[in-house]
């Protein structure tokens, strides 16, 4: 028997600058094949994608926002919707990886991080690297975030990204599906009695 799919669409932001590969670790995650002269995304797409937690399924909507600096206004306007973030540089790219503290910072400032969970996301690391293993981590553990690697290229770590921040997110949110399931359940045994009282 199939888990039943909930209404409730937990948002997944995916933030990050231009050319990190974002878009390619979403079509790798899609079963799609990896295009090396894959376009930049312009503006903001996405799909939805589903996880089981408690024998249930859960729907997350992932945002993939362009990384061009006049598409941040629409990045940013997005971030307060978000449940979740996952923030990507290359680790051939110095400048994006910098860039990461902004978009860190951004969170911060547009939404409460504490209850929003945060994975940084070291993508392209078949290339040959000009951020260390070492700077990834320190950023992450300064700014209490986690922290993997991945190659859109190869799959390396994909599926293991997303479904890490599923699972944060899922685990933030748990408390308060389980008090709307239960109003819920309230509602209908209250209707019930209601119905029967009419008889």
């Amino acid at each position: 028997m199939s888990c039943e799919i909930r209404r409730t669409k937990f948002n997944v932001i995916i933030l990050g600058d231009s050319q990190v590969g974002k878009s390619s670790m979403i079509a790798n995650l899609r079963g799609i094949k990896f295009d090396e002269d894959g376009l930049s995304t312009t503006g903001i797409d996405f799909f939805n994608d589903t996880a089981t937690f408690d024998g249930k399924k859960y729907t997350f909507k992932i945002f993939d926002t362009a990384g061009q600096e006049r598409f941040k206004s629409i990045s940013t306007k997005q971030i307060k919707l978000g449940d979740g973030f996952m923030i990507v540089y290359s680790v051939d790219l110095p400048t994006a990886f910098i860039q990461t503290k902004w978009w860190i910072d951004t969170i911060d400032e547009e939404t409460d991080i504490t209850k929003k969970p945060v994975l940084l996301v070291a993508n392209k690391i078949d290339l040959e690297r000009k951020v260390t293993q070492k700077e990834g981590y320190e950023l992450a553990s300064t700014r209490n975030i986690k922290y993997i690697e991945t190659s859109a290229k190869t799959g390396f770590n994909i599926k293991e990204a997303f479904n890490e921040l599923y699972t944060e997110i899922y685990n933030v949110k748990k408390d308060d599906i389980k008090a709307t399931e239960e109003n819920i359940k309230i509602k209908k045994l209250s209707k019930k009695k209601n119905s029967k009282a009419f008889c």
